[in-house]
């Protein structure tokens, strides 16, 4: 993709969220905060499993 095409689809895409009523954007906002909370808790449980595994070949 170039440049100027990708600059002109976010700038569109930019003009459709302005256009959105403000409770659909208040729930997309609400919905990228649950992402990163997810994604938190995710990496929260990947170190979490890494550690147990680092147990686990400790043991055997």
């Amino acid at each position: 993709m170039h440049p100027a095409s990708f600059i002109a689809d976010m700038n569109s895409l930019q003009k459709e969220l302005d256009n959105l009523p403000t409770e659909v954007v208040r729930l997309i906002q609400s919905l990228l905060d649950l992402v990163d909370v997810q994604h938190g808790n995710i990496q929260t449980l990947l170190t979490a499993n890494k550690k147990l595994l680092d147990v686990i070949d400790r043991l055997t």
